[in-house]
């Protein structure tokens, strides 16, 4: 089975993924914090939480193996807009 990897899975565009792929998949989340959902949790393969920013978060992601991996962290356009390095930082860097 394959391993998909949803980095902002606490989001409203990942939280969506995790629910709809995590039957036919083996789901391996990510959030900044702890998600306390018991039914969110229920059938996800493993969660990793930190700061995507941070290179050990990224190892600890990478150390699974995910066959794929989807990024929906953003921050919204009101934050991204006051504060363009800011922005960068979160919805760019990680990716590169």
């Amino acid at each position: 089975m394959k391993k998909i990897a949803i980095l902002g899975a606490s989001g409203y565009i990942g939280s969506y993924l995790s629910q709809k792929l995590k039957y036919k998949f083996k789901i391996i989340t990510h959030s900044r914090k702890k998600i306390f959902n018991r039914a969110f949790n229920y059938k996800i393969y493993k969660t990793i939480n930190g700061d995507i920013k941070k290179l050990r978060t990224l190892k600890n992601i990478i150390k699974l193996k995910p066959d794929i991996i989807v990024y929906t962290i953003s921050l919204n356009h009101i934050a991204s807009e006051k504060n363009l390095d800011n922005s960068l930082k979160n919805n760019y860097t990680p990716l590169v």
